[in-house]
């Protein structure tokens, strides 16, 4: 599980919500924006927690071999949503929250270049 922007009432409730379903902290990849938050989620159990600012991220799931089954999302730029499909696992599943991002289209256009030539 990749939560971005997870040190906010969403990504926390996340958070909470997939240690009631069993899954561990320390099998959860997290961005937040700054030093302070990223101190927060490591403070709650996370060993996986990189910078929301830049496409990071993506490299994490390569060093430690496993590509995230479920992202949610809240980034907006195109770069920040293409570098999450690409640390996607096959058939995982992306769970959009940006308002901004789907009143563009842009999520669909990505996702669906993103099922037809990364899969």
């Amino acid at each position: 599980m990749h939560v971005h922007c997870c040190a906010g009432g969403v990504g926390l409730a996340a958070i909470q919500h997939l240690a009631t379903l069993g899954q561990p902290a320390d099998a959860i990849i997290g961005t937040a924006g700054s030093n302070v938050k990223r101190g927060l989620l490591r403070s709650l159990g996370l060993q996986h927690v990189v910078s929301s600012r830049d496409t990071a991220f993506a490299g994490v799931c390569a060093v430690i071999g496993a590509s995230p089954d479920l992202i949610l999302n809240t980034l907006t730029s195109p770069g920040m949503l293409a570098a999450s499909l690409a640390s996607l696992a096959c058939g995982g599943s992306i769970v959009e929250l940006s308002k901004r991002c789907a009143a563009r289209n842009l999520c669909y256009a990505l996702m669906t270049q993103h099922a037809a030539g990364f899969c």
